[in-house]
């Protein structure tokens, strides 16, 4: 899986206030590559696991995107 950082606007909690605000961060991202999303396909298919689990454990918006894989 490669990994990549980026800036990017994260939510935030004070934890004294439990205001919530927005900060500017460094976050990293990470890409998966071919071989990890035969894997998680294979795991699909075998039953092993759902799409929905596949969709959180990469960080990707929806499920679609699992399905074109």
């Amino acid at each position: 899986m490669r990994e990549r950082h980026r800036r990017d606007i994260v939510l935030k909690t004070d934890p004294v206030t439990r205001e919530k605000y927005w900060s500017n961060e460094v976050v990293t991202v990470y890409k998966p590559d071919e071989g990890d999303r035969v894997n998680a396909v294979l795991d699909i298919l075998k039953g092993v696991t759902t799409a929905e689990e596949v969709r959180k454990k990469f960080d990707i918006a929806t499920v679609n995107s699992v399905y074109t894989w």
